[in-house]
């Protein structure tokens, strides 16, 4: 692949693969340069996340999946908002030696979402989702995150919002409400995803969404 990093995020604003092995390509090309790209364009996604971490879960003992690590932006706030039992996976090799060096993880496993995920049932107090259901195909993954959360924790996400409807998860929250798989504790107002960049700005904005696990 000889795409720049800008190309490829770039090309991710007018629609983005959810092929796991160039998913894993285009990662590896970013992770370098990721980080500081993302703070150029006034990525704030981590920070609102660790944020809404913090609101509905109290302890900082609690054991969280960070699904999709990446490079450990999520993981390095969630650490400042002191939590010490973070658990961080990712497709990318690469991002995942990046991530190791922010030292905010407690383990950190190379993983493809696309596939069912290797944890048990009730493993983890919360799992955080952020950034990472643009490039996963299915909603499935909403349902391995129920199982995985013990009940009573929570599940914190973030979509973009020309996604929604797209992949179909207005229909699906609604139907694992109405299971009673979990319930709705907060969802955010469509917010600008990368205010700085030209290609999202105004045009591309994401929802936060929290969601606490039923009995």
């Amino acid at each position: 692949m000889d795409k720049t990093p800008v190309e490829i995020l770039s090309l991710w604003s007018k629609g983005t693969s959810t092929n796991s092995s160039q998913i894993e390509e285009e990662y590896d090309i970013l992770a370098e340069t990721y980080d500081e790209t993302l703070r150029d364009w006034q990525y704030e996604s981590p920070r609102i996340a660790a944020e809404l971490m913090k609101e509905f879960v109290v302890s900082n003992e609690s054991k969280i999946l960070d699904a999709g690590c990446g490079t450990g932006l999520t993981g390095t706030a969630l650490k400042k908002e002191g939590y010490n039992n973070i658990i961080g996976v990712d497709i990318s090799g690469t991002s995942l030696e990046i991530a190791r060096k922010a030292d905010a993880y407690a383990d950190l496993r190379k993983l493809d979402m696309q596939k069912p995920l290797p944890f048990q049932d009730n493993e983890f107090d919360a799992v955080e989702c952020i950034g990472v259901l643009t490039y996963i195909e299915s909603t499935f993954l909403l349902d391995e995150f129920c199982r995985i959360v013990r009940p009573g924790g929570h599940v914190i996400f973030s979509q973009r919002e020309d996604l929604w409807h797209q992949r179909g998860y207005e229909v699906k929250l609604r139907e694992m409400e109405e299971s009673a798989l979990w319930k709705r504790k907060f969802i955010s107002e469509p917010v600008p995803y990368l205010p700085k960049n030209a290609d999202y700005a105004e045009k591309i904005r994401v929802q936060y969404f929290v969601y606490e696990i039923c009995a």
